[in-house]
Parts: C-alpha cells; sequence; structure tokens
C-alpha cells in the first residue's frame, strides 16, 4: 500500500502565545452536562463550537488552532477573552485563574 504524497501546509508552533494586552472579557459560559465527554472533561470539538459562537458576525473562518491546556468539566465556568491579532482572532477560554483552551482563527 503506497502512501499518498505529504500536503502542503503552513506549519506553526505548536503553542499559541496570547498577547499581553488588549483581550476583551465576554459572558462567561458554563458547562453543561451535554458538553461532557466519555473521561468526565468538557469534549474537545465544544470547546470550539464555544469559541465560534463568539466570533464576529461575517468572519470567514480559513484557519483554526486549538491549544488544549486544562480540562474543564461539569459546572465549571469559562470566562471567553477574545483578542484581535494580526490577520484572525484568539479567542482564549478560561476556568478560574487558569487558561483551559486558546483557539486561534485565521
Amino acid at each position: 500500500m503506497a502512501l499518498e504524497s505529504r500536503l502542503e501546509m503552513n506549519y506553526k508552533d505548536r503553542r499559541i502565545i496570547l498577547p499581553k494586552e488588549g483581550g476583551e472579557v465576554l459572558e462567561p459560559v458554563r458547562v453543561l452536562r451535554a458538553d461532557i465527554d466519555y473521561n468526565r472533561h468538557m469534549n474537545n470539538a465544544n470547546y470550539v463550537r464555544v469559541a465560534m459562537e463568539l466570533l464576529p458576525e461575517g468572519f470567514e473562518v480559513r484557519g483554526l488552532r486549538v491549544e488544549y491546556r486544562v480540562a474543564a468539566k461539569l459546572g465549571d465556568v469559562l470566562v471567553p477573552t477574545l483578542y484581535h491579532i494580526d490577520g484572525g482572532l484568539i479567542v482564549a477560554l478560561s476556568v478560574g485563574n487558569e487558561t483551559s483552551t486558546i483557539i486561534e482563527f485565521t
């Protein structure tokens, strides 16, 4: 069985760097039972869903990167912070004082 040729991609660093300032704190989102996966953590796709609901009207997603740091659990409150960056947006979802997940949209 032959492998297909490698797709051309724009490889980025593993870590997404949050801007030091300029973030807009948005309305908190509670983690519901429907958000939880088999491991009793918030399902990875649900972090992206939450972040996508916070994007400005008309924003066209062309690229997506996600960095998972601390798992959110049932009943946790995610506090989203929206950052405008060159060529896109970053949504950081925090639980308490810890950044749970960072989603970069280009």
